[in-house]
């Protein structure tokens, strides 16, 4: 099942698109996560880890981190991560969190 998403794009590559624009744009996240298709998909932990199992990169990450494996199979870390990402300021402070961690381990 080959989903076509324009010029020969595949689930994955929308997925990065989007994440990408979510880098740029902390409050693109807000306003999608305020769409209803959007938030009765992730309010569905079946239908988050559905999500996340189809993202052939996510499947790596995951074997060959089972530690990543066993956040990602948790309903009430989801959760909470979409809370995350609907809230643009705990998703902007998240994000800082981030680049202050990685620039700890260079």
């Amino acid at each position: 099942n080959n989903m076509n998403l324009g010029a020969g794009g595949n689930l994955a590559d929308m997925q990065r698109n989007i994440q990408q624009e979510a880098m740029r744009n902390p409050q693109m996240i807000s306003q999608m996560m305020q769409n209803p298709l959007v938030q009765e998909v992730m309010s569905s932990p079946e239908m988050m880890q559905m999500m996340i199992q189809s993202n052939p990169q996510m499947r790596d990450l995951m074997e060959q981190n089972p530690e990543v494996a066993q956040v990602l199979n948790n309903p009430s870390v989801l959760r909470q991560t979409m809370e995350i990402a609907s809230n643009p300021s705990m998703m902007q402070e998240m994000m800082r969190n981030y680049d202050r961690a990685l620039s700890n381990l260079e």
